[in-house]
């Protein structure tokens, strides 16, 4: 941390906006291996400025209860369907009942492998969620699904 006395002709420090500083991201997956190569992707995405990946969904929800308390949250929320502790439609259900109402901006997507007509259509009835993310995630991906709904 540097110290610096203002001078007379000093800019007065002006709060940084959402698009300057990038957004943030919470992944909800166990699979180890893809959250390495979504880390790697997200890594290059320059308007990317932070994210937090959760094996358990659980783990998640007392992340994301911190950010409510802190009254921040991530712009965007990936979630797998296929998870030790919990189902992603159930996360989503606790996610809708628990927190959404209080941060209906936060983009929430499914994040599958699945090829099921069924998934994609349950996943399409849930309030909060943008799209059905196909895995692996990739810079295409990420520009089609995702950058259009960002502020």
């Amino acid at each position: 941390m540097r110290a610096t006395a203002p001078g007379p002709d000093a800019e007065e420090e002006k709060p940084v906006s959402r698009k300057e500083k990038g957004y943030t991201l919470v992944v909800v997956d166990d699979n180890p291996w893809e959250n390495q190569f979504t880390e790697m992707i997200l890594r290059d995405i320059t308007d990317v400025a932070g994210y937090r990946f959760f094996s358990m969904g659980w783990q998640a929800f007392n992340y994301l209860d911190v950010c409510r308390a802190g009254g921040t949250f991530p712009d965007v929320i990936l979630v797998d369907l296929l998870m030790e502790d919990m189902t992603g439609f159930a996360w989503i259900e606790h996610f809708e009942r628990e927190l959404w109402p209080a941060f209906p901006d936060c983009l929430v997507f499914v994040f599958s492998h699945s090829a099921l007509e069924s998934d994609r259509a349950k996943a399409a009835t849930y309030s909060s969620v943008r799209a059905f993310l196909p895995k692996p995630l990739t810079p295409s991906t990420f520009d089609a699904y995702i950058r259009p709904l960002l502020p």
